[in-house]
């Protein structure tokens, strides 16, 4: 109706009583930054993200109790932290205002779901943003199949990860990475544990559901996963021609 406009709802203005944070559940996200390469042996290389920026992600469990049920499930969020939450040389120099930007910037990722991408910059807040929830999720997954299981082979015998449109997509390359850079896999053992841990659905063909990133972004944001992308995509194509999906262009990159 004119006249009308949206509002935001402030339910969380003074806090979620049914919320608990887990701070021991915390794990770092970076962005940016440069992939070194070293050479373990002959055969054998390896590849070390050397992250720009980092960012901390913190568990948030909400119980979701069921009408006389004898258990209860755990709907796990994620909340971001600064590693510094205020730069004392910048505040001590007078830009009291720069001084909070890591704060800012960290708090950005969890502020708002989803934030508008008709921008460069809100395209680059939502990658950042579906980057942080992704890999927060992945690491504290792994982490607690290790303490019950003595390696990653039974992943896909004990995990089922659903993607629900290209929101997460990054998480194949960022389970890719994990796998191999953090807990020293190899990448073809790497990418069959993905494949076969992996469901996608695809609600709709409306834009928002199909997102593209522009190469340079991606490139400049998640180095090393853009490896992996380029990997992942030369494997696919090297497939049977009847099996074979469309490569990907040097313009933009589809999740």
């Amino acid at each position: 109706m004119a006249g009308r406009s949206e509002l935001p709802e402030t339910w969380l203005a003074h806090g979620n009583p049914w919320e608990f944070e887990r701070r021991e559940s915390s794990y770092e996200i970076g962005f940016g930054g440069s992939v070194e390469t070293v050479n373990v042996d002959e055969e054998v290389t390896r590849y070390v993200w050397k992250p720009a920026e980092r960012v901390i992600a913190t568990a948030c469990d909400t119980p979701v109790v069921g009408w006389r049920a004898k258990r209860v499930n755990t709907l796990r969020l994620w909340t971001a932290h600064p590693i510094d939450p205020i730069l004392l040389d910048a505040f001590n120099a007078g830009d009291h205002i720069g001084a909070l930007r890591e704060s800012n910037k960290a708090e950005s990722l969890a502020r708002v779901l989803y934030p508008a991408d008709a921008t460069p910059a809100g395209q680059e807040l939502r990658l950042r943003q579906e980057f942080f929830f992704s890999s927060a999720s992945l690491q504290d997954i792994l982490r607690r199949h290790l303490q019950q299981y003595p390696d990653f082979t039974s992943l896909p015998d004990k995990v089922a990860i659903q993607l629900n449109d290209t929101h997460p997509a990054v998480s194949v390359a960022e389970l890719v990475r994990l796998l191999t850079d953090v807990h020293g896999m190899d990448f073809e053992t790497a990418w069959d544990i993905a494949r076969h841990t992996f469901s996608y659905t695809n609600h709709t063909l409306l834009p928002e559901a199909l997102e593209t990133w522009p190469v340079p972004l991606f490139e400049r944001l998640l180095p090393r996963h853009m490896q992996i992308v380029y990997a992942i995509n030369a494997r696919s194509c090297s497939r049977p021609a009847s099996r074979r999906p469309i490569p990907i262009r040097r313009s933009a990159i589809s999740p």
